[in-house]
């Protein structure tokens, strides 16, 4: 915090203040008199420093000679008392304050205080010097009076202040020169009484004064008070000298002597905190006079006329040599620090025999030259007492409890009391028969004409030590000193532990044990007390100093200060540039107006008054600065200059009125109250909905992007609505006629009001196949009843209308952003027209074009254009078209019609499929068809006179009662050419199942060629094939064959077929057969018909009653050149086919006997059996 007066004069004020006595009241006779007192200022809380003030004419009083102390201080008052506090001395000249008159008492005062920058006028050009000071008011002018940094933070009072005044009340409370209540507040609108500013400015002063450090002070004190600052060093570079009583010399370093003079009579003086460098000198004095603390004097001479003087030492007090020309009371008092007191007393033989040496303390060595005296120790100690020859008829006086460590008696000396002598050194011959005795401590006789005494103990007689001075050059560092005693026998002692070590400076060094440690700059001695001796060594501590950087420019900103009005503020930045070439922030400048008329400066704002041009100064360190300063006064603020909008408007949905207040402004921004009327206002900037529609403007509906309305204007103001349609961002403008500038622009985000219809954005596909998802899927958007899509999420659903097709995929999708697109619909139905109906909540639906369904995916049934089949729902549509002609466009999967009964066999016994179907080598995949108890069951159930070729089933599962098989359940009459069913698994009810093959259930006539079952699992009852379950007279089966696993619990069962009733021709069966009750073979159970060039080669695991490797029994059938594997069914029957080994049965040879063909029909490999040539193209 800085609290130096920033005035010349306050300066000069202050150091000659420091040159007379701060407390003339004191001394009697200079104070005034209770009873001259005026009569309201007695017993009054402020009287000690009102009646000081009066004294000093800092203060008046009035005509009927009272003083009013609880009277509120006026401007006036306050001023004169600063000036007068501070010594600022009046200034002639005119103030430019309208309520400041020339003449007026106080108008020099206020002259002095503008200029110096304290006190500040009002806005209106016064200064109101009859208005009372209040706190807050006082609190700034202190703060800017002592240039008090601001410190908002310490005015924590319970009150609020004003804002202008908190940094200035935190400031001047944090230096203590001001207080608040106790109950917490600070009342800084209250008025400060004139006792209250008179104790404020003393309290001010005295903080002030303590701060300036190392005054000067004149040599001569002849005047009673307190010399010396409070705080600080002053200097007096001469001799000096005290001539009355009742002064007190403080914090002062006298270069020369300092003589306190016989003029004080047997007064009183005090020394504190003074450093003598010459002499001290004391020549006046009573019982009651000398006090010496914290003080050191290198030599200190007393010689009192009658001897009657007392010296009281106590503190940090050195007194190294005491030299006594007459008598003297010497005191040590509550010594502390290194203070050692008195070191080295010497009695001069120039006092007066008779003298009185009185001494109360521990002195290191009293030296007696005088003679006829009388020493009194009184308490304490004395280390070395040394009474010189010639020095005679001398007593010394030992009170109760004292002691002297040694007595070195150069000429005889009578003790006398209860202390100790310790030892005594005689440096005199002893006479005898005088009968005298000579006294020792405690009452011990000396007898007189000794015996040859033994020899004394030897005794300290020198201290010996090195280094002989300690420097440090830094602060932390250590120096240990070795100490030695040398005797008196001439032996030497190593003392430098034991030795009592101190430090007479501890700020500046520390000693223990003779290590010295440096704590700060400075100089200052340790000591070492040993056997009665002290030895003191000089300590130097250095600090390597970084050197301060100067200020070497000040620059500030902004370079320059322009008002546009009067009433503006603006801070200034100020900023010192250093030597070392750092930038620091100046916070502690004087800143002051050239002309308070047109620029004022308070707080740190300077605000603009009037017009014109002026400077601001800034001084810091020496170094000013000087910133112009213009104020421009605006002309007359022109009328019905611009239109603008009162306050910008929020967001709004579309539709939503929104309300709307435009004002009409003068050039100088203020409100035009004169603009009233009926007025037309434009809008312009509107966007286009979805719908085609604007918005409103005051009720009418707006046709275009821009609209006109005629708006009442009252007082310069006119409120309207209006409503924007699209949602979007929008930029609007309104205009306002018979304005200067007539418009004013604004942007409004319009977000979509609530969900109100749907709209297609994208139809689906105008044609589909059924089965087959759209080509394009439907996209539909969520609308506000303007068109602006709906942010929020909805569900919208799809449905199909009537019921001859059916929607396939996700139909129900959540809206993003308001669009909700369909990412997988299709449809599936025979022939027909559709529309797409869209619905969300209660909103109304919305309907899709005309859509065409397609049973198939091409041609139109013919036999030179048939169906093109893709999807499983155009095969089930085959069932719609019984007679058509159908082809696989690709593979198909029936997993879709998995669930429940599984897939429905196309035709029955009186519908039966009797058109075309051509596989193209396309497989279905997935079959299933559970149907317990029913009848005709497979992918087709009934067929008569169909024709099905180039076809591959995969992973067939049927189940069912009669006429069970992968292909057909029942085969009226037809042709099956180039069919393969793998992966077949056929079970019956209960295992109760008539009439089941791998590939067809039972065949009553057409045919079979080069067709296949493999793979195949049946489990039946009567009637098992693995190709084909019964064949009628009229049936065929050439160039096929099959392969499984065939289980049958009742009878005729065959690995290709169970009854054959027709012709078989160049087939085989690879099944294994398990199981039959009755009849079983390995390629037919009964043969009633007849078989060629086919064989066997499954296992036979059965116990039937009829067995056959090839065929179980014969019923009028015929077996031509067919074989069977005896080792692989376990049989050797024969007349129903040739039984031959496996190796047999792998050998071209034993076929080509019974004119097998292997040139176009069969084929074998080595190690195999022999195989269908169009197995392998």
């Amino acid at each position: 915090m800085n609290i130096g007066i920033k005035h010349r004069a306050a300066l000069f004020l202050l150091a000659v203040l420091l040159m007379i006595p701060a407390s003339p009241l004191s001394v009697s006779g200079h104070a005034l008199a209770a009873s001259a007192l005026p009569a309201d200022l007695q017993g009054h809380w402020a009287e000690e420093v009102l009646s000081r003030w009066l004294e000093q004419g800092l203060i008046s009083g009035f005509a009927d000679g009272k003083i009013r102390p609880d009277q509120p201080v006026t401007r006036a008052e306050w001023m004169a008392m600063v000036n007068g506090r501070f010594g600022l001395a009046a200034e002639a000249g005119t103030l430019a304050f309208a309520d400041v008159k020339p003449a007026a008492w106080y108008a020099a005062a206020a002259a002095a205080a503008v200029r110096q920058g304290y006190i500040t006028g009002y806005a209106d050009g016064t200064l109101r010097p009859n208005a009372a000071v209040t706190r807050a008011e006082a609190a700034v002018m202190l703060g800017r009076l002592g240039q008090l940094e601001p410190a908002v933070e310490a005015a924590s009072f319970t009150d609020s202040l004003p804002a202008w005044s908190k940094d200035a009340v935190g400031a001047v409370v944090g230096a203590g020169w001001m207080n608040g209540y106790s109950d917490g507040t600070f009342r800084g609108a209250t008025a400060l009484t004139r006792a209250e500013a008179a104790v404020t400015l003393d309290r001010t002063f005295a903080a002030i004064q303590k701060a300036e450090k190392s005054e000067s002070l004149s040599g001569d004190m002849d005047r009673p008070g307190v010399y010396g600052p409070t705080e600080g060093t002053a200097e007096i570079s001469g001799d000096a000298a005290i001539r009355t009583d009742g002064v007190t010399l403080q914090n002062t370093v006298v270069k020369g002597n300092l003589t306190i003079a016989e003029d004080i009579g047997s007064g009183e003086v005090h020394l504190w905190g003074v450093t003598v460098e010459g002499q001290l000198r004391v020549i006046g004095g009573g019982i009651n006079s000398v006090y010496l603390w914290n003080t050191a004097a290198n030599q200190l001479v007393v010689d009192k006329e009658d001897g009657k003087v007392r010296i009281v030492a106590s503190g940090d007090t050195t007194l190294d040599t005491t030299d006594l020309f007459s008598g003297a009371i010497l005191e040590e008092h509550e010594m502390s620090g290194g203070g050692q007191g008195f070191v080295l007393i010497n009695v001069a033989s120039q006092a007066a025999k008779s003298s009185l040496v009185q001494l109360r303390g521990e002195a290191e060595t009293v030296r007696v030259a005088a003679s006829g005296i009388r020493l009194e120790l009184l308490s304490g100690q004395i280390g070395r007492l040394e009474v010189l020859s010639g020095a005679i008829n001398n007593v010394v006086y030992l009170a109760q409890g004292t002691k002297i460590i040694v007595a070195v008696l150069s000429s005889p000396v009578t003790f006398e009391g209860p202390g100790q002598v310790l030892q005594k050194i005689l440096g005199y011959e002893v006479q005898g028969g005088s009968g005298r005795r000579s006294h020792s401590g405690g009452g011990s006789t000396t007898p007189t004409n000794p015996p040859d005494p033994p020899d004394p103990e030897p005794t300290v007689t020198k201290l010996v030590y090195s280094p002989e001075k300690l420097e440090f050059d830094g602060v932390g560092h250590e120096i240990s000193v070795a100490l030695t005693a040398v005797l008196s026998n001439g032996a030497e002692v190593k003392a430098t532990e034991t030795a009592d070590w101190y430090s007479e400076d501890e700020a500046v060094a520390t000693v223990a044990q003779g290590t010295a440690t440096s704590q700060g700059e400075g100089e200052t001695w340790i000591g070492a007390k040993y056997g009665g001796l002290t030895v003191r060594i000089p300590v130097k501590v250095s600090v390597p100093q970084t050197p301060v950087p100067t200020v070497t420019k000040l620059v500030y900103s902004p370079e320059k200060l322009e008002f546009d009005g009067l009433g503006e503020q603006a801070r200034l930045t100020l900023k010192a540039l250093l030597s070392d070439g750092s930038e620091a922030d100046v916070t502690e400048a004087v800143l002051y107006s050239w002309d308070p008329t047109i620029i004022t400066f308070e707080n740190g704002v300077f605000t603009s008054f009037g017009e014109g041009e002026s400077s601001i100064f800034a001084l810091y360190q020496g170094l000013s600065v000087r910133i112009p300063v213009k104020v421009s006064v605006p002309p007359a603020a022109a009328p019905a200059y611009r239109a603008a909008l009162s306050a910008t408007p929020g967001d709004s949905v579309a539709g939503a009125e929104i309300n709307l207040t435009l004002r009409v402004e003068k050039s100088d921004g203020s409100l035009d109250t004169g603009f009233s009327g009926t007025k037309k206002i434009t809008i312009s900037g509107v966007e286009q909905a979805l719908d085609s529609s604007y918005g409103t403007l005051a009720g009418t509906i707006l046709t275009g992007s821009s609209g006109e309305a005629d708006l009442l204007f009252t007082d310069g103001e006119a409120t309207f609505t209006f409503a924007l349609n699209k949602a979007d961002l929008q930029r609007l403008a309104f205009a306002v006629e018979g304005v200067v500038i007539p418009t004013d622009e604004f942007a409004i985000t319009i977000a979509p009001a609530a969900a109100a219809q749907l709209q297609i954005a994208t139809q689906p596909s105008g044609s589909v196949a059924s089965g087959e998802t759209f080509a394009v899927q439907p996209v539909v958007e969520v609308m506000d009843a303007y068109g602006n899509p709906v942010k929020d999420s909805l569900s919208v659903g799809v449905s199909v209308s009537g019921e001859t097709a059916a929607l396939t995929g996700t139909t129900s999708v959540q809206t993003t952003d308001g669009r909700a697109s369909f990412t997988d619909l299709g449809l599936v139905g025979g022939d027909s027209t559709v529309t797409l109906q869209f619905t969300a909540g209660s909103l109304p639906s919305a309907a899709s074009s005309p859509i065409t369904v397609r049973a198939f995916s091409a041609g139109d049934g013919t036999a030179d254009t048939p169906y093109v089949i893709t999807t499983a729902a155009q095969l089930d549509s085959i069932r719609y078209h019984l007679n058509g002609h159908f082809v696989l466009g690709g593979d198909i999967d029936l997993s879709g019609y998995s669930g429940g009964l599984g897939w429905t066999p196309i035709g029955i016994s009186n519908a039966g499929f009797t058109g075309t179907l051509d596989g193209q080598g396309f497989t279905i995949r997935r079959l299933t068809s559970l149907r317990p108890g029913g009848a005709s069951i497979g992918l087709f159930g009934y067929i008569d006179g169909a024709t099905i070729t180039n076809l591959n089933l995969s992973d067939v599962n049927v189940l069912g009662y009669m006429y069970v098989g992968g292909l057909v359940g029942y085969m009226n009459t037809g042709t099956v050419s180039g069919v393969h069913a793998e992966n077949v698994t056929i079970n019956g009810t209960s295992e109760n199942l008539w009439f089941a093959g791998g590939l067809i259930g039972n065949m009553a006539a057409g045919t079979i060629n080069r067709s296949s079952a493999t793979a195949v699992n049946l489990n039946a009852t009567y009637y098992l094939g693995g190709l084909v379950g019964a064949t009628g007279a009229a049936s065929s089966i050439t160039e096929s064959y099959s392969s499984g696993e065939l289980f049958i619990n009742g009878a005729n069962l065959g690995g290709l077929v169970g009854t054959n009733s027709g012709t078989i021709t160049d087939s085989y069966s690879l099944a294994n057969i398990t199981g039959a009750s009755s009849t079983a073979g390995g390629l037919l159970g009964i043969n009633r018909g007849a078989v060629l060039n086919s064989y066997a080669a499954g296992s036979f695991y059965s116990n039937a009653v009829q067995l056959g490797g090839l065929i179980g029994a014969t019923d009028g059938g015929t077996v031509t050149g067919s074989y069977y594997d005896s080792d692989a069914t376990g049989q050797t029957d024969t007349g129903k086919g040739m039984p031959k080994t496996t190796a047999e049965m792998q050998q071209q040879s034993t076929f080509a006997s019974s004119g097998w063909n292997f040139t176009s029909t069969w084929a074998i490999d080595a190690g195999g059996y022999p195989y269908l040539k169009w197995q392998r193209p």
